[in-house]
C-alpha cells in the first residue's frame, strides 16, 4: 500500500500541473464551466461562479478520481483527489508530505485539524508569489482524499470547497481558514 501513495500523488500533481498550464496557455480541451453539475464516486459539485474545471474529472486505472478546479482570474486553484485506501489521514500526509520534500518543496510540520492533517508547501526555489499552497489529508479508514490549494488568496477556495458535496462517506474540507 506505500508504493500506491506516492504514485497517486505524482499522478495528480501531474493532472494538476498540466490541466493548469493548459489552461493559462488557453489550450485546455473539454473545459467544463461555471454551472455545471459534476458528479464522481466521492464528491458532486455544481461548479460556483468564478470557477471553471479545465478538464474534466479522470478516473484513473486504480479507481483513483482526480478533478482540477481554477479560478476564472488564473490566481487559484484546487486539486481534489480520492481514492479507496485503507490508511489513516496521518500517514497518508506523513508520506506524501515526505515525498514533496525530496520532489524539491518545502513543507511545514503537519497539523491536525478536526480529523484532518495539513501542511503548508512552497518550493524550495521561489520564483512566483503564487506557488504558495495548501495540502489536506482526509480518511474514513477505507477511503483517502487529498485536497491541495494553490495561490495566494488561501480563502477564495471557501468559494469552492463550500459547495462540494462528499459522497458515499468520502471526507473532504469543506472550509480553509
Amino acid at each position: 500500500m506505500r508504493r500506491i501513495i506516492p504514485l497517486f500523488m505524482l499522478t495528480a500533481l501531474f493532472v494538476f500541473g498540466t490541466s493548469m498550464q493548459a489552461e493559462s496557455k488557453g489550450n485546455a480541451t473539454g473545459a467544463v464551466k461555471a454551472g455545471a453539475e459534476v458528479k464522481t464516486a466521492f464528491f458532486e459539485i455544481k461548479i460556483p461562479a468564478g470557477w471553471v474545471m479545465p478538464q474534466p474529472a479522470k478516473e484513473m486505472p486504480n479507481g483513483a478520481v482526480s478533478a482540477v478546479f481554477a479560478s476564472e482570474d488564473k490566481k487559484m486553484a484546487v486539486a481534489i483527489t480520492a481514492m479507496k485506501a485503507e490508511m489513516d489521514a496521518r500517514t497518508i500526509a506523513e508520506q506524501t508530505a515526505a515525498n514533496m520534500r525530496k520532489g524539491g518543496m518545502a513543507t511545514t510540520e503537519l497539523v491536525e485539524k478536526d480529523g484532518f492533517y495539513m501542511t503548508e508547501m512552497r518550493p524550495k526555489a521561489k520564483k512566483d508569489p503564487n506557488a504558495v499552497g495548501l495540502a489536506i489529508f482526509g480518511s474514513t479508514g477505507k477511503e483517502c482524499t487529498v485536497t491541495i490549494i494553490t495561490g495566494a488568496d488561501v480563502q477564495k477556495a471557501n468559494e469552492l470547497l463550500g459547495v462540494l458535496k462528499p459522497l458515499n462517506g468520502a471526507r473532504f474540507p469543506l472550509r480553509v481558514q
